[in-house]
């Protein structure tokens, strides 16, 4: 008896094709299939003006000009004039002036250097070797310094004095205007003024105030015979020079004279003995 053989024949073939993914993709045939080709999906936007900056996708490095920029907040007012940037996916154009360099020379009114530009290059405030005050009238204060030019200046030259003797027995720190000159003419005068005590247990103080309030330096003695002191103080027109005592105890002296004001120049002002 004769017996029939079947021969399995070729499987039928198949083509397939697929998108790359960030996994991966393995590609198989159905089954009873062959594959006889894959197609690889490609996609005319993957370039790399197309791909984040640092970035490399299937081989292609993204620019750099590829960033986010989600997280920028600037705006035109916070931007260069002419310069661009982007913010949040918006392209922003700058709005700030720049400001080149400049020179400017102090005058009678003030000069502003805007608010809201860019400082690119020096501002420069010009000075004066000449802005002293020797070089400014008396009772001018120019850019902050007081004029001294006409004023008087401290000398040796007696100007005003009062030589006669004056006492003061009111003790326990009870200072007493004893003299007294009223300054006509702003400038620095030298005080001097001679002081002593009635009794050499006791000490004699005196200093030089202005318009009541003490500025001179104090001085205090238990000499019997006389002490001289000087200092050199500034005073404006109309001020004060006063010279005060005061005695340690009531009933015991403190003895002034020779109160006398000198200057570099000649010039007279009255002394009125208190």
């Amino acid at each position: 008896m004769a017996s029939l053989s079947m021969s399995k024949g070729p499987k039928p073939e198949q083509s397939k094709s697929f998108t790359p993914t960030a996994a991966g993709s393995t590609v198989t045939p159905d089954a009873g299939f062959t594959l006889a080709s894959v197609v690889v999906n490609g996609d005319a936007d993957l370039i790399s003006a197309n791909i984040k900056a640092g970035i490399t996708l299937f081989g292609i490095a993204g620019n750099s000009n590829v960033v986010d920029t989600s997280s920028g907040t600037a705006t035109a007012a916070q931007i260069l004039s002419g310069l661009k940037a982007w913010v949040d996916g918006v392209e922003i154009t700058g709005s700030i002036a720049s400001k080149g360099a400049a020179t400017y020379t102090p005058g009678t009114s003030n000069q502003t250097i805007a608010a809201g530009q860019y400082l690119s290059g020096v501002q420069t405030i010009s000075g004066d070797a000449d802005l002293v005050a020797a070089n400014i009238a008396e009772g001018i204060s120019l850019f902050g310094i007081s004029g001294t030019h006409g004023a008087f200046l401290a000398g040796t030259n007696i100007i005003a004095a009062s030589d006669n003797a004056v006492s003061n027995n009111i003790g326990y720190g009870v200072y007493t205007k004893k003299k007294e000159a009223q300054i006509k003419k702003a400038g620095t005068y030298r005080i001097s003024f001679q002081l002593a005590t009635g009794n050499e247990a006791y000490f004699a103080k005196a200093r030089i105030y202005k318009n009541g309030t003490a500025v001179g330096t104090l001085r205090t003695t238990y000499s019997t015979t006389w002490v001289e002191y000087t200092e050199d103080i500034t005073f404006t027109l109309n001020d004060y020079c006063q010279l005060y005592l005061c005695s340690e105890y009531d009933g015991t002296d403190s003895l002034t004279r020779f109160f006398r004001i000198g200057i570099s120049l000649i010039y007279a002002i009255p002394i009125i003995t208190m």
